[in-house]
């Protein structure tokens, strides 16, 4: 019985968490301009969830230029980005993979890297809602 207690207890946790998440994602969304620090932390929190759901299958490997978090750029540029290599790319592969996100400066732009190691996109397939929404903002 005191398992299910404890059980009971984690889910309103974690439907806490997930609540607060949500308002933070909803909040950084509505800006028009947002630190790259501030990207990359909402990224962190959300595979934060990927690692529980995915455990040991999903490996993430950072290469960020510190010198570049200043800087700002149009917000949710990262996280569709991650979130579609986790699902296209990491999840369905049964060994999982690693995960790459990068940042560097370059004279005159930034420069963001998301890459996997998972299953690879079949070259016939249609970009999806995510990839094309991110595509039509930065147009």
């Amino acid at each position: 019985m005191n398992e299910i207690r404890s059980l009971t207890a984690l889910r309103g946790v974690a439907a806490l968490w997930v609540f607060g998440f949500h308002l933070w994602l909803l909040d950084h969304a509505s800006r028009t301009r947002a630190p790259l620090a501030e990207e990359r932390a909402l990224v962190e929190a959300y595979l934060a969830v990927e690692r529980i759901r995915l455990g040991a299958r999903l490996t993430v490997e950072w290469d960020w230029d510190a010198a570049a978090s200043g800087r700002e750029a149009q917000p949710m540029l990262l996280q569709p980005l991650v979130e579609n290599a986790i699902k296209h790319g990491i999840a369905p592969s049964r060994t999982g993979g690693v995960l790459r996100i990068g940042l560097r400066e370059e004279p005159g732009r930034i420069v963001l890297r998301v890459a996997n190691t998972g299953r690879p996109l079949e070259a016939d397939r249609p970009e999806g809602t995510g990839l094309g929404n991110l595509r039509q903002r930065l147009d």
